[in-house]
Formats: C-alpha cells, sequence, structure tokens
C-alpha cells in the first residue's frame, strides 16, 4: 500500500474537518466536477484550496472540494461519502490509500472495512465500480432494515 501521506486529507488540521477535503495529488476542480456530474442532493461541492494549520500537510495549500450542505433533510450522506471516495480514488488510484493503521482498537481489518461491515466496499470500489452500483448493493439490506423497523416506530 502507498504510505499513509497518500491519504485524501479529510480536513484535518482545518478548522472545518467534516467539510473540507483535499490531498496534494487531487485536482480539486475535475473532482468538484465529477461531485456535480453524480447530481447528489441538498449539497454543493465546490473546489478550493485548503491550508490545513497541523496534520499531513501543515501550511501547504491543497486542492480539495468543500461539503456545503443546501438541504439536510435531501442529503443523501452515505452516497455523498461514497461519491467522494469512488471520485478521489478515480484520480489517481496509486495514490489513493484506504486507511490501515489501527483503527476502533483493531489492527488487521482496513477501517474502510470495518465502517462498510466487510470487504465487499472496498473491494468493489477498487475495481472501479460506480457510485449508483456501489450503493445499490447495500438496497436489499436497507429495505429489510427498514422493513423490520416498521413495527417500532412511534411516530
Amino acid at each position: 500500500m502507498p504510505p499513509r501521506g497518500h491519504q485524501p486529507l479529510r480536513g484535518q488540521g482545518t478548522t472545518r474537518p467534516f467539510e473540507l477535503f483535499g490531498a496534494p495529488w487531487l485536482d480539486g476542480q475535475k473532482l468538484a466536477e465529477a461531485l456535480e456530474a453524480e447530481e447528489l442532493p441538498g449539497v454543493r461541492l465546490p473546489a478550493l484550496r485548503i491550508q490545513p494549520h497541523l496534520g499531513q500537510a501543515p501550511r501547504q495549500a491543497l486542492p480539495g472540494v468543500q461539503i456545503h450542505i443546501t438541504d439536510r433533510r435531501a442529503l443523501q450522506a452515505v452516497r455523498l461519502g461514497v461519491a467522494c471516495i469512488v471520485h478521489a480514488r478515480a484520480q489517481d488510484p496509486a495514490k489513493f490509500a484506504w486507511r490501515t493503521e489501527k483503527y476502533e482498537f483493531v489492527e488487521t481489518i482496513p477501517a474502510i472495512d470495518l465502517l462498510a461491515g466487510s470487504d465487499s466496499f472496498r473491494r468493489a470500489a477498487e475495481v472501479g465500480k460506480s457510485v449508483t452500483d456501489l450503493c445499490d448493493a447495500w438496497k436489499p439490506e436497507c429495505d429489510d432494515f427498514v422493513r423490520k423497523r416498521s413495527p417500532y416506530l412511534l411516530y
């Protein structure tokens, strides 16, 4: 795997860690255009330069994108996250790296596999599956969850 420095910056070292992301090897404008083409509801994703104060690239202007939520009810946060991963990785798969250091007290499983529930998402992203294909893979499980939880909703 490429060294940790090749991972996309997740806004660390800035005052907006959940709103900005970028990396030295990204083309922020190209990334913003690819994300815009996904027609994600409830969000705008303008290109910008990020200048973190701490972290992986302190005081270095990095190309990236701002996540600007325009309608929190329309926002599909998981789809947004998948799109950001897919399109950042597509720019340079050799420089994109999954987080492999210890995460949530687990050392042997990449963080993305823990977050996604298995290695299926990571493996599908690595072979170039689209945002729609990746999100659709979860649809049967999501539908099952919605069905199972419905008797427990009070309002």
